[in-house]
């Protein structure tokens, strides 16, 4: 998802995006696009229809094109992002499937994915709506969903991530470290919170997958209410 930003490209209508988009991605026809999606900060984000060879039907399918602003907020870069979530898929988690994935040198000029879109509810909106008995249906699903993904060994991305996983606390504590004093932040709740860190670190004795940022806005409910991660 994203948010409009300054570097963002400036095809609010989508306006040339179709046929840019056909030229990187020969695989597609008949693109088009239907709305550009707001949310998060390091991804402009797309949804449109196309047509796809590889696929076993004629018909348009729904997708989501996500592409790289200029100076993204995060570090994981999204050709990473789309072999991560490959895996993920491949194993059976609820994750969006990736389709396609390139760097910058193509139609579009920077890196982009196109996973498949999910036809889904905001699990905010159902969770608002619904009674005690639907909310706590949903609870479950959703802790269920988390579990599953926690259950994954981080072997399964070991060629991805720096190290085995272990050192994992260490690392995080470095880069947010150095991200707030290059920031020139000054906060003595945030240098106690450092200290202590610091000084409670531990090793990670069984590396797994877990997920940064579990909340409704990155999960959707499809009509059985069964959960999707979508972020």
């Amino acid at each position: 998802m994203s948010v409009a930003r300054p570097d963002a490209p400036s095809e609010s209508a989508g306006d040339g995006l179709a046929a840019r988009l056909q030229t990187a991605v020969p695989e597609l026809e008949d693109v088009r696009i239907l709305r550009r999606l707001t949310g998060g900060s390091s991804h402009e984000t797309w949804a449109f229809d196309a047509r796809v060879h590889d696929l076993d039907h004629h018909d348009p399918v729904p997708l989501i094109l996500r592409r790289e602003f200029d100076h993204a907020l995060f570090d994981m870069s999204l050709g990473t992002e789309f072999e991560l979530l490959s895996r993920l898929h491949k194993s059976g988690l609820p994750v969006p499937r990736p389709l396609f994935q390139a760097g910058r040198d193509t139609a579009l000029g920077s890196p982009f994915m196109i996973i498949e879109r999910i036809a889904g509810l905001d699990t905010r909106k159902v969770m608002a709506a619904g009674g005690e008995a639907d909310r706590r249906k949903i609870g479950k699903s959703l802790v269920a969903a988390l579990t599953r993904l926690h259950a994954q060994q981080a072997t399964l991305i070991a060629d991805l991530i720096p190290g085995d996983g272990r050192d994992a606390p260490a690392r995080e504590l470095a880069k947010w470290r150095m991200a707030i004093t290059d920031s020139g932040y000054r906060s003595a709740t945030l240098r106690i919170a450092i200290q202590w860190l610091k000084t409670n670190s531990f090793t990670v004795e069984r590396p797994v997958i877990v997920h940064g940022d579990y909340k409704a806005n990155n999960i959707l409910l499809k009509a059985d209410t069964e959960p999707v991660i979508i972020d």
